[in-house]
């Protein structure tokens, strides 16, 4: 995952690698934060699942952009996994 956030001033990348972010440990975590925040009755079985699929369209998908904003004054924020 590639974050860039660039203002008048000052520009930030951030990369992110992507099997840090869908693993089983985020997964759980994920699972735990939903129930008890939402209420939403999800297995971790159900994220890994979710997580496989991302990455199997990010194979096939190279660049794709999830997030891409630029404010009126100028700021951009994009994001592409």
């Amino acid at each position: 995952m590639k974050i860039l956030v660039r203002s008048e001033n000052r520009t930030i990348r951030i990369l992110f690698p992507t099997g840090l972010l869908l693993n089983r440990l985020t997964a759980f975590i994920a699972v735990k934060a939903l129930k008890s925040a939402l209420s939403v009755d999800l297995t971790a079985g159900q994220i890994v699942e979710l997580a496989r699929a991302i990455k199997a369209y990010k194979r096939r998908h190279k660049g794709w952009e999830l997030v891409n904003i630029t404010s009126s004054n100028g700021d951009i924020v994009y994001i592409r996994l």
